[in-house]
């Protein structure tokens, strides 16, 4: 059971000092709210937290790969790009896995650059709810539109 606090998760090739740093450096690593969640997000066979060039007007499709193992049935595995669900499933089992395809243009959907010298980008994530309201997020995978 929760105590109240949350858990940052890093995964990491092999469990020393070294290893644990460059993940977190890459960025490779997610949180939850307290439960022990795991979870992991490739998109395209990179690992969530990863920052890609790409030309946003004319990206290739988007190949999400999802595993979840809760410690409660889980109510939702979401992907949110920039914010909204564009993928969403209910699979009410603590233990999932799953595929999702985003085929959607992403030069309509990109942020826009606040600060000269930035470039457009999108992101995504998942987000775990678990039946016990326990919650677990992915580091992003961006996609910045490259300099021509």
């Amino acid at each position: 059971m929760n105590d109240g606090n949350g858990l940052a998760c890093v995964i990491a090739p092999e469990l020393t000092r070294e290893a644990i740093w460059k993940a977190l450096y890459d960025r490779c690593c997610y949180a939850t709210t307290g439960d022990r969640i795991l979870l992991h997000l490739e998109m395209n066979g990179h690992m969530m937290g990863t920052d890609h060039e790409a030309d946003l007007a004319d990206v290739e499709d988007r190949q999400f790969t999802m595993r979840v193992a809760g410690t409660a049935p889980v109510d939702e595995v979401a992907i949110v790009r920039n914010g909204e669900v564009v993928f969403s499933v209910q699979p009410e089992d603590e233990v999932w896995e799953g595929e999702w395809e985003d085929k959607e243009g992403l030069a309509p959907v990109a942020f826009k650059p606040a600060f000269e010298g930035d470039h457009p980008f999108v992101y995504y994530y998942l987000r775990v709810t678990q039946r016990n309201r326990q919650q677990a997020w992915s580091s992003p995978i961006w996609l910045t539109q490259r300099d021509d």
